[in-house]
């Protein structure tokens, strides 16, 4: 993993892209909510919700559902 992939996404709760990446490629993870949900960032503050939406913008290009997944309890 290069270090540009383990920046600080949300510095109030220690959450990095790995850690955001990761839910987004392993789970059913595709709104903000289910981030929020499922690693706590974005919970805080709220001010790396920007940050959290490219990530979400660069792993899923090809969604064409205006209606996001729900969100799989973990």
């Amino acid at each position: 993993m290069s270090p540009s992939n383990n920046k600080m996404i949300c510095h109030c709760l220690g959450v990095r892209e790995s850690d955001i990446r990761s839910a987004i490629n392993t789970g059913n993870v595709q709104s903000i909510q289910c981030v929020m949900s499922g690693t706590g960032a974005g919970t805080g503050c709220t001010a790396c919700i920007r940050r959290i939406s490219a990530l979400l913008c660069d792993s899923c290009p090809q969604s064409s559902s205006p209606e996001p997944a729900p969100c799989v309890a973990r």
